[in-house]
């Protein structure tokens, strides 16, 4: 075959200049500045900066005098959903195209120096996109708690709302695979994490802190997905709601916001604004149409196509505390907290609904970014009814003890949620997933140093000629 080809070859075949696997090729690393630049966006030491950043945000907002115990819950609570992941997460592509595209969270780990010098041999692509995503989904839970906890203002809240995203079988189904959702739930629960410090935090060196660590999750929210821009409105509100769950907030710092508010702004300007128009303007002035606005409200109010009323998807029980959420909020004048939520889950809702697809698992894939919304209000529905059990002036000898039967009843429930949305959270038989397992499966068939020729068709990239131009411009190991 290789005989004929150089035969009949006129120059055009090999499109791409090609080293052998038994050759010794010099690779350029290129200057100074260009190497400086590749250590300075390491995934290996981003993701571990990002990783103290949320470890010392979350040890801060813990009750100093819960401080052990507190640690102690949240640790378990991540383990819980590490397990889980492990468990139930099926290790698979279930975002479409999954050959062509790559999630930059993916893309910095697997082209970072770091991990080239500590693990010189070759990397699987596909392997290194899952497990990038899986390392933030297992995140997810710290993230969410430090998120609600400075949005409600309320620890007790703060922690359920980390145990559920836990168990959560929407986040569960989508934490191993190469989903963009999942870096963008940790990353941007992070970002207004940070926002919220910035903005209100008593102790000025950590706001000032906040405010200069805002810009880096910020673009990477833009880059993992660029209909994240929705986010920076969400942002720019974040100093006015001054309601929490129970209690009215702190003023905020004047000085801090101003340079907040201009630093989320800029970098949306500059960044987040670009990067959307420069791939998706099509979509973006084909989506801001009256067609879309009737596609969110068919999608708003279908069973099948709202992941969160789909009970497939979301546990029904988790619905009916989001409701009872939504009632308690607006009856205890909590209204500028519950409009925030709420337009929270409308904005990408709407936004998602420019393009609805014939399954429902994959609108779920879509519906990921209703989560934390979503669950925020399950948190505010779990202390309504805590407290309407434990209220007085009915209060008599039993009280406590139905306080307490009513949280191990939820706990209970959350735990078996993962095992009852079993058949959701591991179901990949479908066409895509099954050729993906497939191709993967022939690793053990190819042998060493075997040409693989690929035909990719008309209009579409790639990967094998993405991979080798990475590895010939010394941006990832041969």
């Amino acid at each position: 075959f290789s005989t004929a080809i150089a035969s009949n070859d006129g120059g055009a075949f090999w499109q791409t200049k090609v080293a052998r696997a038994d050759e010794q090729v010099e690779v350029s690393r290129g200057s100074l500045r260009t190497q400086l630049l590749r250590w300075a966006l390491d995934g290996v030491l981003l993701l571990g900066l990002f990783t103290i950043v949320l470890l010392a945000l979350v040890f801060h907002l813990l009750p100093p005098s819960r401080r052990g115990r507190s640690a102690g819950l949240l640790a378990a609570i991540v383990l819980l959903g590490a397990g889980l992941r492990l468990w139930l997460s099926p290790a698979v592509a279930l975002a479409p195209w999954p050959y062509t595209r790559l999630l930059p969270s993916a893309a910095l780990l697997y082209e970072s120096p770091l991990l080239a010098l500590t693990h010189p041999e070759p990397l699987w692509l596909s392997e290194t996109t899952l497990t990038s995503t899986l390392l933030l989904a297992v995140l997810a839970p710290l993230a969410v708690y430090a998120h609600a906890r400075l949005l409600l203002e309320d620890h007790r809240a703060a922690l359920i709302a980390a145990g559920l995203v836990a168990v959560l079988p929407l986040h569960l189904r989508f934490s191993h695979a190469d989903v963009a959702f999942i870096p963008s739930i940790t990353i941007s629960s992070t970002l207004f994490a940070l926002m919220h410090t910035a903005c209100r935090d008593p102790e000025r060196r950590w706001g000032w802190a906040a405010v200069a660590l805002l810009a880096g999750p910020l673009v990477m929210v833009y880059a993992v997905r660029p209909l994240n821009i929705i986010y920076c409105p969400l942002l720019l509100a974040l100093p006015w709601i001054d309601q929490g769950l129970l209690a009215d907030k702190r003023a905020f710092a004047g000085r801090r916001v101003v340079v907040a508010l201009l630093l989320v702004a800029l970098v949306t300007a500059a960044i987040g604004v670009p990067n959307l128009l420069r791939d998706f303007a099509p979509q973006v002035s084909e989506g801001s149409s009256l067609e879309t606005l009737r596609a969110a409200a068919g999608v708003l109010f279908s069973p099948r196509m709202n992941a969160l009323l789909n009970p497939s998807f979301t546990p029904p029980g988790f619905m009916i505390l989001a409701l009872i959420g939504i009632v308690d909020l607006w009856r205890r004048r909590r209204r500028r907290l519950l409009g925030f939520l709420l337009t929270w889950l409308l904005l990408f809702l709407v936004a998602h609904a420019y393009v609805v697809p014939v399954e429902p698992y994959m609108q779920a894939r879509y519906h990921l970014h209703l989560v934390i919304p979503h669950i925020l209000l399950v948190v505010c529905g779990v202390d309504a009814v805590l407290r309407r059990l434990l209220a007085p002036p009915a209060w008599t000898w039993w009280r406590p003890l139905h306080g307490k039967l009513a949280m191990a009843a939820l706990l209970l429930y959350a735990l078996a949620v993962p095992v009852l949305h079993r058949p959701f959270i591991t179901n990949v038989d479908f066409n895509d997933q099954r050729e993906w397992s497939f191709v993967h499966g022939l690793r053990q068939e190819i042998p060493e140093q075997c040409t693989i020729l690929e035909y990719v068709g008309h209009g579409n990239d790639s990967r094998f000629d993405r991979v080798g131009a990475h590895s010939l411009e010394g941006r990832s190991r041969p």
